[in-house]
């Protein structure tokens, strides 16, 4: 009988909701490092810090402090970053995102797409973990500020422990 009892006391915990997730981001370059690598004509490996906005469901706003790390060659490649949202109500969320950057020659736009996964979280997102995809624009190259957008389409869930 208390094996019974057991296995439905398990049966009946409540199980991690999935949610949904959307939200778009956008982002100006306040410092940035640049090195040339002799390997190649145009090979930069770079770092770099900006700030932006969050702007997610239900009309939340959050700041976003970015972190950037780049391999590119002319302007194109593979980027690594870490972004922190700080939201109104003392809620943070941070996410690692990892993709490539691909500019259009006419142009000059890029384009930014990728994966991201969900780090830490804090207040109403306090043991996230989950993660999705990203795509956005580079209106302007890295030396003048990296204005950018992006949006995100992900899901998550909370640990309850």
């Amino acid at each position: 009988m208390k094996k019974i009892a057991i296995a439905v006391l398990f049966a009946v915990a409540p199980f991690a909701h999935a949610h949904d997730i959307q939200w778009r981001h956008t982002f100006h370059l306040t410092q940035s490092a640049a090195f040339e690598v002799a390997d190649l004509p145009g090979h930069v490996v770079g770092a770099g810090e900006g700030t932006g906005l969050g702007l997610f469901p239900a009309d939340q706003v959050a700041t976003m402090k970015l972190s950037y790390f780049v391999d590119f060659v002319k302007s194109e490649g593979p980027f690594t970053a870490y972004e922190t949202y700080r939201f109104a109500n003392g809620s943070t969320l941070s996410v690692q995102r990892t993709g490539s950057t691909t500019v259009d020659a006419r142009s000059g736009v890029a384009t930014l797409s990728g994966k991201f996964t969900f780090v830490g979280g804090s207040g109403t997102y306090a043991g996230i973990h989950g993660g999705g995809t990203f795509v956005g624009k580079r209106l302007n190259p890295l030396a003048a500020g990296a204005d950018q957008y992006l949006d995100y389409t992900g899901s998550y869930e909370l640990s309850t422990q």
